[in-house]
């Protein structure tokens, strides 16, 4: 009977990929279930046999520990260099868009505030 390996909701591409590498690799036999026609169900990978899900979870959990170690050296890099983006940097860039969202954000927790304000008062 298959056993179910992962949701594959918000992997990305080159994950993916990797992953169906790692799993070929090692002679894993998978298959990949779509999220059907209203992409309600979500997506996912299964084992086929379930003899290799200890092997199989096992690589994974690897992977996924080298993929953060390489995300986090990545993103440290990238900070030292200057290049990570700051909200500063979004204002500079639009001023215009950061002031409207801001006001739209203010907007919406005054009126959400307002409205529990005036249920508390109202009871009293």
């Amino acid at each position: 009977m298959a056993q179910r390996l992962m949701s594959l909701w918000n992997v990305p591409d080159d994950e993916l990929a990797d992953i169906h590498s790692l799993l070929e690799a090692n002679a894993i036999d998978y298959y990949e279930t779509g999220g059907g026609f209203f992409g309600i169900s979500p997506p996912t990978l299964w084992l086929r046999d379930n003899n290799q899900l200890t092997l199989a979870r096992e690589l994974l959990n690897g992977y996924a520990q080298q993929r953060a170690l390489e995300s986090r050296q990545r993103w440290q890099e990238q900070l030292a260099a200057g290049k990570r983006r700051t909200a500063f940097d979004m204002l500079r860039e639009q001023p215009v868009m950061f002031v409207v969202c801001s006001v739209l954000i203010a907007a919406l927790l005054y009126v959400s505030l307002v409205s529990v304000w005036q249920l508390n008062w109202g009871m009293k």
